[in-house]
């Protein structure tokens, strides 16, 4: 599992944007997002401020207003923790589960059916990018569509 004690909250807001998109779209606009956490913070939240927070600028030393990462994460369906959490295991976990959906996605996985407790998403996020990689041509172009 990736070592996320220490990952910045740049790096959090931009595995969801990359988690939370169609295999073949772009990532959600900044411009998007923000006009979504507007509407449910009910007060205005820019672009500009969510570029800001996944280039870095807050990252360390400045501080984000809790209730707009609380709703940039309801915004993507994950828990609030996840942005605004200091717990290190749930935030590691939170971020092992979106990057096995991300690998998932890019490996062409339509479904997945999982028993037991002992599976290990970084495991399985491994699996399905090493999949995804084979599955391309050395010219770089995708086999599965």
């Amino acid at each position: 599992m990736s070592d996320t004690s220490t990952l910045a909250l740049s790096a959090r807001l931009h595995r969801l944007f990359d988690a939370f998109h169609l295999r073949e779209t772009p990532t959600q606009p900044e411009d998007a997002v923000a006009v979504a956490v507007s509407a449910a913070l009910g007060k205005p939240v820019s672009a500009n401020d969510i570029e800001r927070m996944t280039a870095g600028d807050f990252d360390g030393s400045a501080v984000v207003d809790p209730e707009i990462l609380a709703a940039i994460a309801a915004h993507f369906e994950v828990p609030a923790a996840y942005l605004v959490g200091t717990d290190s295991e749930r935030v590691a976990a939170i971020d092992a589960n979106l990057r096995l959906i991300a690998a998932a996605r890019d490996a062409g996985v339509s479904g997945l059916a999982l028993r037991g407790d002992s599976v290990d998403p970084s495991e399985l996020a491994d699996i399905f990018a090493k999949i995804a990689q084979r599955r391309r041509k050395p010219s770089g172009r995708d086999l599965t569509t």
